[in-house]
């Protein structure tokens, strides 16, 4: 998955408008899981949380989202081969059940399966190569009023990598803040996330020391799609040892839609100091339940 750090880059799994995800590099894994894929509650309460279609923001009774992603050239025109693909698998209540991102060539890079319990609460995720060989996993434990208290991230070998506390859980079932610490109980990061309701709209992460690493803010549509992200993260630079800030703004726009209102065609227009961000064009097909 393309995920930058509670950003969430809209490109993510190929199937946004909205956005999805927790995390970037160590912590992709965790992305779906829980910020993404959200979780119903227990018995003890009749709250309902949107599925993942509408906080997508995703019209109709889809089953699965194929996307092909092309990069564009410097002239703004998508290239003739495909730079990625992804296939995600939603259930009969509109939860993602598996987000598959394959090259351009059809070769698998990686799945990410997710199981969930009766009530709707996903309890795992796991990610593996195409190979099927395992590559991380992450399993997330609640208390008896369906609150997220601690999910567990694993590395290939099952051995944990790192685990989250203090989850914060918006009324619609969003994952509005947390805490990352080391095995050794050592604090790693921490992050939040804001949403306008079901959709995200901007968040932040600050380090072990509390100082911010990364920011996004992200303005919507009219339809309730991404319109504009605009991002800063700071990195330490390994000759200078110095701090150096970037700023990236991506702005989206849209062409086809199908019969039931949703896109079918993404433009990203990208400036800003990161160069290794990329625009891509993508184009989608919905799939609906017969």
């Amino acid at each position: 998955m393309n995920l930058s750090i509670f950003g969430r880059t809209i490109r993510s799994y190929g199937t946004h408008s909205s956005i999805a995800g927790w995390s970037k590099l160590a912590i992709a894994a965790l992305v779906v899981g829980m910020a993404s894929c959200n979780t119903k509650p227990s018995s003890s309460t009749d709250t309902t949380y949107p599925s993942d279609l509408v906080s997508d923001n995703t019209k109709g009774p889809v089953t699965q989202i194929e996307t092909d992603s092309y990069l564009l050239d410097s002239t703004g025109k998508p290239a003739a081969a495909i730079d990625e693909k992804y296939l995600v698998k939603y259930d009969s209540s509109g939860f993602v059940t598996s987000v598959t991102t394959s090259n351009g060539k059809d070769s698998v890079k990686n799945i990410a399966t997710y199981t969930h319990n009766a009530k709707g609460m996903m309890l795992g995720q796991v990610i593996t190569d195409g190979n099927n060989k395992k590559k991380s996993s992450l399993t997330v434990e609640y208390d008896s009023t369906g609150k997220p208290t601690i999910a567990i991230s694993y590395d290939s070998t099952g051995k944990m990598d790192m685990y989250f506390t203090d989850i914060g859980m918006s009324k619609y079932g969003k994952i509005t803040s947390g805490k990352a610490y080391h095995p050794d109980s050592t604090i790693k990061f921490s992050f939040v996330n804001d949403y306008d309701s079901i959709h995200y709209t901007g968040g932040s992460s600050k380090d072990s020391v509390g100082k911010e690493t990364y920011s996004a803010t992200v303005q919507l549509d009219s339809l309730g799609n991404a319109e504009k992200m605009e991002e800063t993260s700071v990195s330490l630079d390994s000759a200078t040892k110095k701090d150096v800030t970037k700023k990236t703004t991506t702005t989206y726009t849209y062409g086809a839609v199908d019969s039931h209102g949703n896109w079918t065609e993404q433009t990203e227009h990208i400036t800003g100091d990161d160069k290794t961000k990329l625009p891509h064009f993508n184009k989608r097909i919905l799939t609906y339940k017969q």
